[in-house]
């Protein structure tokens, strides 16, 4: 793992993660092609926490983390959920992962999206990228 090119950026992360430059990393994980996850390691507090829409993946994700980052900090890390609007449809997933972690870390920018609004949520997500870009033009 440590020598192998394919995982340099997770030592890298993992390495700035357990020396205290960095206090969390958060991103998002495709299971089997047709489902994301939101995932925040957060080792000032040892947690993970794991926002997964159809409420179905922990078991998936939860000892390839737990490994991860008992490697990198030495200590086991509780894992909890996190806050993460429930889909009642099979393809908004990445949307919601998305908004769970802006959530998490501008909650009130970025109010969890209702469940019976989620294609109006999708609208203003697309309408926000398009309003980036044209910033940049």
């Amino acid at each position: 793992y440590e020598e192998d090119k394919y995982f340099i950026r997770a030592c890298e992360i993992g390495h700035a993660l357990s020396s205290g430059l960095r206090r969390q990393v958060a991103f998002l994980v495709n299971i089997n092609d047709d489902h994301w996850v939101a995932v925040i390691l957060d080792f000032k507090h040892d947690l993970i926490l794991l926002g997964d829409s159809l409420d179905q993946s922990k078991c998936v994700m939860k000892d390839v983390l737990e490994c991860w980052t008992k490697h990198h900090s030495g200590c086991q890390f509780t894992v909890q959920p996190l806050a993460i609007t429930h889909q009642q449809d099979t393809f908004l997933c990445g949307l919601l992962s998305f908004n769970a972690l802006a959530h998490h870390f501008l909650p009130d920018s970025y109010p969890l999206v209702d469940a019976m609004l989620v294609a109006n949520g999708q609208l203003e997500m697309m309408l926000e990228v398009m309003e980036q870009h044209l910033d940049q033009v």
